[in-house]
Order: C-alpha cells, then structure tokens, then sequence
C-alpha cells in the first residue's frame, strides 16, 4: 500500500508537469501562429514605392482607421552617413521608442531605382489575439478533467481491488497453517465478492474435513481400544480352563474335552477380534460390522451357559438362567453374545460375587434379556454415564479396565437396531438388553 501511495504522488506530479509543459508549449506556439496582419499591407506600401515621388508621398500618407487599423504613422529617414550629424540622426530614428504599450515601431529599409535607400518606420498597433485566453481555458479544463479521471481510477482501484487483496492476503496462508476458524465478511464487491464467498466455502468445507478426520481418528481409536477390551473376556476364560486342566479339576475325560472345545472357541474369538483390529487399522473403519441374521435365542443363552456356569462357581457366585422362551430374534448372534458377556463380565467384577440372575421377558414384540446382580448400585451422579466410552465409576479404581464394555454394548445393540439400559435398586443393578422378535 505504501508504494502505491508514492505510486499516486508520482502521478499527481507527472500530471503537473505536463500540464506547465503544455501551457508553455501552447503559449510559444499561439505566438507563433497567432500572425501579424499589419504586415501584409505594409509590405503591399512598400511594393509601391519605386521613386523619390512615390517616397514623398509615403511621408505625407495621412492613415485611414477604416482601411489599415493597425498602423497609426508613417515615417521616412533617408539613408546618408556622409554627415555625422546624419548618422547622429538615423541612429535616433532607428532606436526610437513609441512610448505606448500599445504601439510598436516597425522599421523596413527600401532602396529607389536609383540606388537611394530610404528607411520607412511605421507605428503599428500590437494585434492582441481573442482566443488566448479560449485555449488555455480549454487546456486547464481538459487537464483538470484528465487529473479527475486519473485520481479516481487510482481510489477506485485502491477501495475495490487493493483493499480487499489486503483482507484476504494471508487467508491460503492461515488455511494451509490449519487456522478455519476465522470467517471472511462477505461483501458485494465485484471483483472479490464471489472469491470471498468461494474462500469461506472452501474454510468451511476444509473444517468439515478436519472434524469429520478428527472424529474418525477418535472412532478408530476408540474401536481398536474396544476390541482389544473384548479380547479380555475370552482371554481370561482360556486362563481360567486353562489353570482349572492344569489342577486336575476336570476329573473325567467328558469334563477335560469340554474344557479344550471352550478353550479353542474362545481362541477363534480372539482370532476374529485380532483380524478385526488389523482390518480397522488398514481401512480406518470405524464401527463394527453387524449383520442382520434371524437366530434362535436359545443359541446365545446355550453359548453363555457353557461359558460362565463353571466360572461363576470358581468364584462362588450364584448363577441362576431362567427358563429360555423359544423364539426367534433379529441381530447378529455373534454380538449379541458379545454383550451379554459384557455385562456378566461387568457383574462379577463389580458385584458383590452373592448372585448374578439372567431372566426374560417379552414386550412389543421384542424379548428383554435381563441380567441382575447384587451389590451397591451405581450412585445417581454416576448412573448417567454409564454408557459413555472411556468413563469409569468410582468402585473401578482398583480394578482393570478401560470403560468401554458398556460402551460397546451401547454401540452394538443400536446397530441392531436394539437397546440396551440399566436400572438401580437398593441392594442390585440390573440391566435390560432388548432384542427384536424375528
């Protein structure tokens, strides 16, 4: 801005030279072309005169104001410079002064046909051109008009191009360094305003883009997080069997192989969890795949009962499945179990250990799979966020963990198009996981 401050000076001086320059041409060239008309009838006199006679006559010429206005006398000086008083003379006629500034004497030298040369002054009247003052009216008119226009252009460029171009300047900068937060003013320039509007588009969507990427890192984050907490829980199993073949708990060979087939069962499921996560970090997935299958509900419960009956005894916990309705439900059979583990995973590690109970009911046309266990209930303040990721009660600070089990339950049974939620008595806590009837 400040070159093209100077950049405007330079152009105000540019034009005041120009314009003293052109007064002064135009004044030397008025004087050049603005004529003397006297002349021509001095030198048509002049061509007259051929003898003494013709000279005398000059001399006695009485001026008509009518025919020849410029000329006011006529004077005659013979040419003789034998005398000095002569010479002495014509000097004093050729220096001679009219003393009137509106009068001039102009002095022409004639020679007769028989060699006597005369001088001829004659007073004229200056010619005083009436358009002189006209032109440099219209030259002063038309700079000034030019100066205007000039003066304008240069505002006008500085208010709507270079005013702007300065606002918006360091904008690709700030967008490249990640600043969207600042907002251009839009305005109806002509030549920025839809550039304006197309650089907050651009911020706009460059933000979207960052929080859409901000919230798929943090998804993909939290869904490799719970999938290695779903390891966990058959993780523990394969040690639990493991440790219980290890003691020689399982004293009939029926016991001991069913104890390997739940130990490679869980082993697959682990295997599955593991290709899950490396799928995840490969295509940044960000949820799980659910499929929509129909599936007997006894399957989930058989699965769970030949999981946590034997666990549950180890830990001296109460395990009581009430009668199975025999329907069809609607989900992936897979996840369904996934969060029924969950919580009875949940149960026993923050229960009391007296007794967990898994009861059913059936409500518009959905079954509610409920699962209660004693204990003290999650206080109030706390019950509100039971189901969000990374959150831990109060009673889990000395118990492993990551706060997503029921989070991941939340997030399952929603793309089952299910529910699951949880209720406080005074002495348990139960949670209510709703399955669609197929």
């Amino acid at each position: 801005m400040k070159r093209y401050d100077k950049l405007f000076i330079w152009v105000v001086v540019v034009w005041l030279l120009i314009t003293i320059g052109g007064v002064i041409v135009l004044q030397g060239g008025h004087e050049k072309k603005q004529g003397k008309p006297y002349q021509i009838v001095i030198n048509r006199l002049l061509e007259q005169v051929k003898t003494k006679e013709d000279i005398e006559e000059l001399d006695s010429w009485i001026v008509d104001a009518e025919s020849t206005p410029y000329i006011q006398q006529v004077a005659v000086q013979k040419e003789n410079t034998k005398q000095k008083e002569d010479v002495e003379q014509l000097e004093t006629f050729l220096d001679a002064s009219t003393g009137n500034q509106e009068t001039e004497y102009l002095t022409r030298f004639v020679q007769l046909n028989d060699g006597q040369g005369y001088f001829i002054r004659f007073e004229v009247k200056q010619v005083e051109s009436s358009s002189n003052g006209t032109i440099y009216y219209y030259w002063f008119f038309l700079s000034g008009a030019v100066l205007l226009l000039i003066v304008w252009l240069l505002v006008h460029v500085k208010k709507e191009i270079l005013q702007p171009f300065q606002m918006i300047k360091n904008m690709p900068y700030d967008l490249a360094r990640g600043h969207l937060k600042q907002e251009m003013k839009e305005n109806k320039n002509r030549y920025f305003g839809k550039f304006l509007w197309g650089i907050n588009m651009l911020r706009e969507t460059m933000e979207d883009h960052k929080k859409k990427e901000m919230e798929l890192e943090k998804e993909k984050k939290t869904m490799v997080a719970s999938l290695s907490h779903d390891i966990k829980t058959p993780l523990s199993m394969i040690t639990l069997y493991t440790q219980a073949l290890k003691e020689g708990l399982y004293d009939t060979k029926e016991k001991q192989n069913e104890a390997l087939e739940q130990i490679l069962e869980k082993t697959m499921v682990i295997q599955n969890y593991v290709s899950e996560i490396v799928h995840v970090s490969r295509n940044q997935l960000c949820s799980r795949t659910v499929r929509e299958e129909s599936f007997l509900l006894e399957e989930v419960i058989a699965s769970i009962r030949s999981s946590y009956v034997e666990r549950c005894k180890r830990y001296y916990i109460d395990l009581t499945i009430q009668e199975v309705p025999s329907c069809m439900v609607l989900g992936d059979k897979d996840c369904l179990i996934e969060v029924v583990e969950n919580v009875l995973e949940n149960a026993i590690k923050y229960g009391d250990k007296g007794s967990i109970t898994i009861s059913f009911f059936e409500e518009e046309y959905c079954q509610i799979i409920q699962i209660t266990n004693s204990g003290i209930p999650v206080p109030n303040t706390e019950f509100v966020h039971m189901f969000e990721s990374f959150w831990r009660g109060n009673n889990a600070h000395e118990k492993q963990g990551y706060g997503l089990g029921l989070y991941i339950c939340k997030n399952l049974m929603q793309q089952m198009k299910g529910e699951i939620y949880a209720e406080n008595t005074p002495d348990s806590m139960s949670f209510m996981i709703v399955v669609r009837e197929a």
